[in-house]
């Protein structure tokens, strides 16, 4: 703090009017220390002092409360450490254990873990070994033996089954059966009617003829045997089948005997007459062959 000296100065009078300067005097007496005025401001700081020397040491003070912020903690060395919680924790850093698990529930360490990973992978490559030729290959391979699968396949990609095979054959035969009304007629190229469909008898040795308007049948002869023909009927021609038509004779020369020993010939024209008959009227048949290649179909009708 900085010291402040107070000066005393003594009552005066009323001042009077101004004199003439006149010589300085002697210097008087001090007077008394007046009454001690009003605090000053503060002067600026001074340069900071030696440092002091080190005090004895206090003694220990206690621990406080740990943190609370939901962790669990643990005293260490007179601090607050973060702990595991018994409920489940996640640990930051490495968990070293005493040695190798005594029982199934006992945390194991890596060289246990490592030491039964290397047994398993020797056990496994042993058992590749032995078993090379008896095992399918993931990239493909050819099976010795049938292939017994555990039902029908569940996904588009999956090992399909006899039984499931057949079955969807089955359904779709079915489906594209039931698709025709009943009564519908159709032609099928084989012995007896499919499954679902009546073999029709009505007809039979017949031909197939394609209308416009309603569907009919008819004819007498059967188509084998139309088939089977290498002539035609016998046919016998009679005058009307015959073209209009005539057979002129030839002038004949006539010799007359004229008295008892001449004679006159001359040309006396034709002479009419008919020629003689020829032929005999009998039938006959011109050759033709009607043997056409054909498929056998049957008809058969939805029930």
């Amino acid at each position: 703090m900085t010291s402040v000296k107070i000066i005393s100065v003594p009552e005066q009078g009323p001042m009077g009017p101004k004199g003439d300067r006149g010589d300085d005097g002697a210097p008087g007496t001090p007077g008394p220390h007046g009454a001690t005025g009003q605090l000053g401001p503060p002067g600026p700081p001074g340069m900071p002092g030696a440092k002091g020397d080190q005090g004895d040491p206090g003694p220990p003070g206690g621990l406080g409360d740990g943190p609370s912020d939901g962790k669990v903690y643990g005293r260490k060395n007179a601090a607050w450490m973060k702990a595991v919680d018994l409920s489940g924790d996640t640990m930051t850093g490495p968990l070293a254990l005493a040695g190798d698990p005594g029982s199934a529930l006992v945390a194991a360490p890596k060289q246990y873990v490592d030491a039964g990973d290397a047994a398993i992978t020797i056990a496994f490559q042993n058992a590749d070994t032995a078993l090379d030729n008896s095992k399918v290959a993931k990239a493909g391979d050819i099976m010795t033996g049938a292939l017994t699968l555990a039902g029908d396949p569940a996904n588009s990609l999956h090992a399909a089954s006899k039984q499931y095979v057949d079955s969807a054959i089955s359904a779709a035969i079915a489906a594209a059966v039931s698709g025709f009304p009943a009564g519908t007629k159709m032609l099928f190229q084989q012995t007896a009617a499919p499954t679902g469909w009546t073999k029709q008898t009505t007809h039979n040795d017949k031909v197939l003829r394609v209308v416009s308007g309603t569907p009919g049948s008819g004819g007498s002869v059967p188509f084998s045997s139309f088939l089977g023909r290498t002539s035609t009927d016998g046919v016998t021609l009679s005058t009307a089948h015959l073209p209009a038509h005539s057979h002129p004779q030839d002038p004949q020369t006539l010799t007359v005997f004229n008295g008892s020993l001449g004679m006159t010939t001359g040309n006396i024209g034709a002479v009419g007459g008919t020629t003689g008959n020829t032929g005999s009227g009998a039938a006959f048949a011109a050759g033709i062959d009607c043997r056409i290649a054909y498929v056998d179909l049957i008809i058969a009708t939805k029930n």
